[in-house]
C-alpha cells in the first residue's frame, strides 16, 4: 500500500499497541491513554519552543540527526516533563515518502537489548515524542536546516539579501494523530524514557 496515499492510518491505535507491548514486557513507562483532549495551538507552540531550547543546549560531534535523535529525545522529554506536558518517549521507525528511515526495526530487538545483560546489544530504532493527545514531535529529523545558498555577486548586479535565519517551526516535525500516512508515517514499537536512556548509556555516541 502506498503510504503517501493512505490517509486512514490511526496513530493512536499504533501508539496504544506500543504501550501494550511495553506493559506486557515490564518495560518502565508511563501508562498514558493517548486520547487526551487536543492541545491548543499555543500549547503546541510552547512544546515546540521547550523542545528546541533543550535540543539547542546540547553539543554534538555529528551532524547526523539519526545519531543525535536519542539524546535530543531525552533532553526534550525532560523539558516537557518539567513543564507539565504529559507525553512519552517513543521508539520505532519512520516511513518517509514510502521508505523506512532505519532498517530492521522491531519491538522484540529493542526489548531484548534493553533486558539483555550484554552491554554491547545495539538494536536499530528511531525515536520521537508522543504527547498524550496523540500528537508527535520530532525534534531531530529537521534539526540540520541549512540556509539558502547565496548567489555569487557579479559586477553591476545588486547584492542579494542575506538569508533569513531558519524559523523554529522549520526545524521541528509535528504531526497530529490523523496526519500520519501521507508523507510521513511514524511507526511506534515501544515507549519509555528509561528504556531509551538505558540504550543510550550502553551505546554512547550512537
Amino acid at each position: 500500500m502506498n503510504d503517501r496515499l493512505n490517509k486512514s492510518i490511526n496513530y493512536r491505535e499504533l501508539i496504544l499497541n506500543a504501550e501494550q507491548k511495553s506493559a506486557d514486557n515490564n518495560l518502565p513507562h508511563k501508562a498514558l491513554s493517548y486520547d487526551g483532549e487536543s492541545l491548543q495551538t499555543a500549547e503546541l507552540k510552547r512544546c515546540m519552543v521547550l523542545g528546541v531550547a533543550a535540543r539547542n543546549a546540547l553539543t554534538f560531534t555529528s551532524k547526523d540527526p539519526l545519531r543525535n535523535a536519542p539524546e535530543i529525545c531525552l533532553a526534550a522529554s525532560s523539558a516537557l516533563t518539567e513543564a507539565g506536558f504529559e507525553h512519552e518517549v517513543t521508539l520505532g521507525n519512520l516511513v518517509r515518502r514510502g521508505k523506512h528511515l532505519v532498517s530492521n526495526v522491531s519491538a522484540n530487538a529493542i526489548i531484548e537489548a534493553y533486558q539483555s545483560a550484554d552491554s554491547v546489544a545495539r538494536p536499530n530504532y528511531y525515536c520521537w515524542i508522543t504527547l498524550n493527545d496523540g500528537s508527535v514531535f520530532d525534534f531531530a529529523l529537521l534539526s540540520e536546516v541549512k540556509p539558502p545558498v547565496r548567489a555569487p555577486i557579479q559586477k553591476g548586479r545588486v547584492r542579494p539579501p542575506k538569508p533569513k535565519k531558519p524559523n523554529l517551526a522549520d526545524t521541528v516535525l509535528m504531526l497530529n494523530p490523523t496526519e500520519h500516512g501521507t508523507l510521513y508515517r511514524y511507526v511506534p514499537e515501544v515507549v519509555g524514557y528509561d528504556v531509551l536512556q538505558s540504550l543510550v548509556n550502553r551505546t554512547p555516541g550512537r
